[in-house]
Formats: structure tokens, C-alpha cells, sequence
């Protein structure tokens, strides 16, 4: 089932590009996996009875092991430095993180013991269950996969960008965590 002539010719005159039943399916079967896959961390949070910003949080303190400035774990978590530092506070008041003057003006914050404790048993089985499904895919295979979700990212910015999206959302995590083989 093609688009017509006078279709085709519209769509080129307009730089629209024309969108098959196809296009939409793939888009909603995206859509979906993505949404399936923040639904299984959004899942093992609830599970664990903590917000997912928490367990975010503990992740990439967890994934990064030395601990980690701030703005890092804004990076690491895709949120704003207000819910970033209030889940901060709340770990340091329960004991989970220390925080420690680092380069210049910059606070890096650490897992405690308790911490590291909790974030094993928590985001360890996690990280374990993200190895093994890529250890599951070829070399090849895991590299294509990344660097097709890198492309598929950055041209999603790159139009967000002139849609006029603020550039405080749109930057959020630039580093796309894709060459830190895990969610963090």
C-alpha cells in the first residue's frame, strides 16, 4: 500500500517525511520497549519499598564505586539538582551516604558501609541481570545495539533541540551513559 503520486510530491514540498503503517508500528513497539524497560526498574524499586529516584540514586553511586559529585549523579539520574540533593539528604539522615569535600567547591558523596551494604542487595542483582544479558549478546552485537541507541538519542536532541526544548532537559545526562555498559 503506497503513497500516491500527488502525496509523495506534497510530502516532498513540505520536507514531511511520508510515514507508513510500518513507521507507526516500529514507533510503538519502541515506545513500548522503552517504557517496558523503566517499568522493570520502576518495578524492582517498589519492590524494595523505596521512590525510584532513591533507588536511581543508590545505583549510580553503586555503579560508580568511588564515590561521586552532585551534578554526576544528576547526569547518572537524569534529574534536576533539587531532587538529586533532597534524595541526598534523606540517604545521609538514614545513614546510606557520607558526603566529603572534593576538587574546589565541589561535595563528593559516598556510600556508607550500611550503604554499600543495602545498594548490594538492592542494585547489586540488578547490575548482575544487566551483565548477563549483554554478556548474551556477540561483541559485535552489543556495539551495534549501543551505537544505534547513541544515533537514535542524539537525532531525538538534535530535533527536540528545534522544537525549542530548553536546553536544561535537553543536555540532561550528555554523556548518554552508553559507554558505561550499565543504567548509570
Amino acid at each position: 500500500m503506497g503513497a500516491t503520486d500527488a502525496q509523495k510530491t506534497a510530502d516532498a514540498a513540505t520536507d514531511a517525511p511520508t510515514i507508513t503503517e510500518d513507521d507507526r508500528r516500529a514507533i510503538r513497539e519502541f515506545n513500548s520497549a522503552i517504557r517496558a524497560f523503566e517499568s522493570l526498574y520502576d518495578t524492582r524499586a517498589h519492590d524494595l519499598g523505596m521512590p525510584a529516584g532513591t533507588f536511581d540514586v543508590l545505583y549510580a553511586l553503586y555503579a560508580e564505586g568511588q564515590g561521586c559529585s552532585q551534578r554526576v549523579l544528576c547526569d547518572r539520574c537524569y534529574a534536576n539538582k533539587q531532587t538529586v540533593n533532597s534524595t541526598v539528604q534523606r540517604l545521609r539522615r538514614e545513614g546510606l551516604v557520607r558526603m566529603e569535600p572534593g576538587p574546589g567547591r565541589q561535595t563528593r558523596v559516598f556510600l556508607t558501609d550500611e550503604g554499600q551494604r543495602v545498594a548490594q542487595a538492592a542494585i547489586g542483582p540488578v547490575v548482575d541481570a544487566e551483565l548477563a544479558v549483554m554478556g548474551e549478546m556477540s561483541r559485535g552485537g552489543r556495539e551495534t545495539f549501543l551505537a544505534l541507541l547513541r544515533r537514535y538519542v542524539t537525532s531525538m536532541r538534535e530535533r527536540f533541540e528545534r522544537m525549542g526544548v530548553p536546553a536544561a532537559i535537553r543536555d540532561r545526562g550528555a554523556d548518554d551513559g552508553a559507554s558505561d555498559g550499565a543504567r548509570a
